[in-house]
């Protein structure tokens, strides 16, 4: 593959700055954008484990009882 030539790439570059428009963002959602970035609030994904662990007591609980009673029936 050969190098496109710079004449090439310079009417590229000012095609592109004609099409597209220079985007000047609010300061206030820049700021707020940062501060999250840098300070994360807790993750949604840690929060509902605490709730899945009386779930799972009770599960196990259930299959060692559905076991044990099991067992019993085979005696």
């Amino acid at each position: 593959m050969s190098a496109t030539p710079p004449e090439l790439m310079s009417i590229i570059e000012q095609q592109l700055q004609r099409t597209l428009r220079p985007v000047d963002p609010n300061p206030a959602f820049v700021n707020r954008l940062q501060t999250h970035l840098v300070n994360p609030g807790p993750s949604l994904a840690a929060a509902p484990a605490r709730s899945y662990v009386p779930f799972a007591v009770l599960l196990g609980l259930g299959v060692g009882l559905v076991i044990m009673w099991i067992l019993r029936q085979f005696r």
